[in-house]
């Protein structure tokens, strides 16, 4: 025997068909969201690394010459003397 479908049940269950593809066209939408924003935070993430880094070049270039500077100012006043 063949299970029998009331028209009510049919309905419903058109009703549900079409909630389940709504569902999927918002999850597929969502899924292109996300991987562009995921694009975006990649993009922000190197070029903060770049930063960084550029950043820790200056610095160790300013130190180095302000190490160096020390050194020959001190050798300086003792060559005065």
């Amino acid at each position: 025997m063949s299970p029998t479908v009331t028209p009510s049940q049919l309905e419903l269950l058109t009703r549900i068909d079409e909630r389940v593809n709504e569902l999927l066209i918002t999850t597929s939408k969502t899924l292109e969201q996300t991987q562009k924003t995921n694009g975006r935070v990649s993009e922000i993430e190197r070029w903060r690394s770049q930063v960084k880094g550029i950043t820790t070049a200056i610095f160790y270039v300013f130190g180095t010459t302000g190490a160096i500077a020390t050194l020959v100012i001190g050798i300086l006043e003792l060559l005065k003397k």
